[in-house]
């Protein structure tokens, strides 16, 4: 099986933040696609594709989930708390 491409890479990566209810800021869809471009390029024969992809966006997730339950709870009203900024990457 041939690996996907790395915008074929970042196609999966946003199909999986979608459906998990998160969007990607300008700046994060950068960082991740610099990520994901480097972990391509540097792929070695256990490269798992769409596996490694859904690994990094639940990576993603968490970040997010982290950094927002650090903010105090009455900030966090005016904030998007789905949405994945660079620092999360």
């Amino acid at each position: 099986m041939e690996d996907y491409k790395p915008d074929e890479l970042l196609m999966i990566a946003h199909s999986f933040v979608i459906e998990l209810g998160y969007k990607l800021s300008d700046e994060a869809n950068y960082a991740l696609k610099q990520q994901i471009d480097s972990l391509y390029y540097n792929r070695d024969k256990n490269f798992g594709n769409a596996g490694a992809i859904r690994n990094i966006v639940k990576n993603l997730i968490s970040s997010v989930d982290y950094r927002v339950s650090q903010i105090p709870v009455n900030e966090r009203d005016k904030m998007d708390k789905r949405l994945i900024l660079e620092i999360d990457v």
